[in-house]
């Protein structure tokens, strides 16, 4: 293959490098967001589970007040 063809072979595979670059990079950013908000979830979801425990126990002690 002469010079001026391989070049003009080269530029379409570099663009394709980029762009599948550029894709790889940005799902990175998705997954560590992804991470980011199951964290944040996972930490509600423990904020909440007490809550309920704590109202549970504020019910509990309002019915035995009302039964008295």
């Amino acid at each position: 293959m002469a010079g001026p063809e391989v070049a003009r072979l080269v530029r379409p595979v570099d663009e394709q490098y980029e762009t599948v670059r550029a894709i790889s990079d940005t799902m990175r950013d998705i997954k560590d967001t992804v991470d980011q908000h199951t964290e944040t979830l996972a930490a509600i979801g423990e904020t909440q589970a007490q809550h309920s425990e704590l109202l549970a126990e504020i019910l509990g002690q309002l019915s035995n007040r009302t039964s008295d």
